[in-house]
């Protein structure tokens, strides 16, 4: 401690002498307040946490020639060192840390280095020379690639007007009629389908025949080649093509050639297949009504199988009369599947519905929730109890367990379920019935239940009562 308080008084004692400081040396530099000489130690300026560059914080005011080292990154500043100008704080650029952020607005291209901006003007100079058909562009004295001027050029000649077309744009047309002579040659000539116009030495081409169509009405044939109709011929009955009925001689056989057949509608907009000679229609064809198109098979006029499709969209299939409509399969390793997009439902050789499942295990096997309607929920139970009158089923009343017990000992099942009997006439089970008599009979045991814990309540009181009526005596 001594040694420490003799070393600041020298130090003092030499500040107010010579007003310079040497540390390490006793000839400080005369132009230098602090001279330190050291060969293997740094100086160590204050280490702050500045806050940002237009802020004095942590220091009460900017202070001009400050110096101090940065340890926060925050808002412009990073660790570094840095020193205050008078009015904000300035990164040493001997620190070797440099920022430089290059934006643009329009034709403004701005360079803010270390927090600090400049803008100026990005395209300053702009020209354009050419030379023959190569355009190039020089921006900012520096000339970009050479790049074609007309890209493309086309003639076109209707009549004697001449159109010129330079890179899509298309002139107006020029009147060649003046620059025409009386001296014209035109030479036509053809290969194939194809004819060739020669005019003045320019040839052109196009196809003789655009168009062929046949017609057949009975057994008479009508071409038409570029809209132009042909005479009539009378085409030979051997070719089995009639006007009027005509008989099969043999198996024929139609080779479609990947082409499309097209039976025409009768007048009643009815295409008919029959079988016999009633010419009814066993199988019809038509549209009628909302009905867009229909496949009919029938027998007579009361027995049909209808496949609807409506102008809505909506597909139908409906029998007619009063038989059975049967869909499915004839064999039993054969199911019938129901399909519904993505969904499907079967019903197996072995007489088993699935929903949800391929394979059915049971009569009806469903993965998933079953919803049921036509039942009500049996709240009618405890507000009868506990309101005494019940607006869900006012008929109905609710036997004590005595009554209970005489009920099954009589009948051998219990109240409001129906017997064994009842549900082998009836044809078997209403789920929905069954669960809505099942929740009432639990109900009920809760009622019973409820009951019973008050009596035993009351007993366990009143033994207690006696208990301590017997050890006070």
């Amino acid at each position: 401690m001594k040694k420490n308080v003799i070393s600041l008084g020298i130090f003092l004692i030499s500040t107010f002498s010579f007003a310079q400081v040497g540390i390490n040396t006793s000839t400080p530099n005369p132009d230098a307040a602090l001279d330190i000489v050291s060969v293997n130690k740094g100086l160590l300026p204050p280490r702050l946490a500045l806050v940002s560059t237009v802020s004095p914080a942590p220091l009460s005011v900017h202070v001009a020639g400050m110096v101090v080292y940065n340890t926060a990154t925050v808002n412009d500043l990073i660790p570094a060192l840095y020193y205050n100008d008078g009015t904000k704080w300035v990164l040493a650029k001997s620190s070797g840390i440099t920022t430089n952020v290059l934006s643009s607005t329009g034709n403004t291209i701005t360079s803010t280095v270390n927090g600090v901006a400049s803008s100026t003007t990005a395209v300053k100079t702009v020209s354009n020379t050419s030379s023959g058909n190569v355009l190039s562009t020089t921006v900012n004295g520096v000339a970009g690639a050479a790049v074609p001027i007309i890209n493309s050029n086309a003639l076109s000649l209707s009549g004697s007007s001449l159109t010129s077309t330079v890179n899509g744009i298309a002139s107006n047309a020029v009147n060649l009629a003046p620059a025409i002579t009386a001296a014209t040659t035109n030479l036509l000539s053809s290969s194939g389908n194809t004819m060739t116009s020669t005019v003045n030495g320019i040839a052109r081409t196009a196809p003789i025949i655009n168009s062929v169509t046949n017609t057949v009405s009975g057994n008479t044939l009508t071409t038409t080649v570029n809209g132009i109709s042909s005479g009539s011929v009378t085409l030979p009955q051997g070719v089995n093509i009639y006007n009027s009925d005509g008989v099969l001689t043999n198996h024929r056989v139609v080779s479609m050639n990947r082409k499309e057949l097209f039976f025409s509608e009768n007048s009643a907009n009815n295409i008919l297949f029959d079988i016999g000679s009633t010419f009814a229609g066993n199988i019809r064809l038509y549209s009628v009504g909302s009905v867009a198109s229909v496949i009919r098979a029938g027998v007579g006029s009361s027995r049909m199988l209808d496949m609807d499709v409506l102008s809505n969209g909506t597909s139908r299939i409906m029998s007619a009369g009063n038989t059975e409509l049967f869909i499915g399969t004839t064999t039993n390793s054969a199911p019938l599947i129901f399909g519904a997009g993505n969904t499907r439902a079967i019903l197996t050789g072995s007489g088993n519905f699935g929903i949800g499942t391929t394979s059915p295990s049971q009569k009806l096997h469903v993965i998933g929730n079953i919803l049921a309607s036509g039942t009500i929920t049996p709240d009618y139970v405890f507000e009868k109890h506990f309101d005494g009158i019940s607006k869900l089923k006012p008929s109905y009343t609710m036997m004590d367990l005595e009554q209970v017990e005489e009920y099954t000992r009589l009948n051998k099942h219990l109240p409001g379920v129906p017997s064994a009997s009842e549900i082998e006439a009836q044809g078997g089970i209403v789920l929905n019935r069954a669960a809505e008599i099942n929740l009432e009979k639990i109900e009920e045991l809760y009622l019973y239940v409820f009951e019973l814990k008050k009596e035993i309540k009351a007993l366990k009181e009143k033994n207690i009562h006696l208990e301590k009526i017997i050890i006070e005596n």
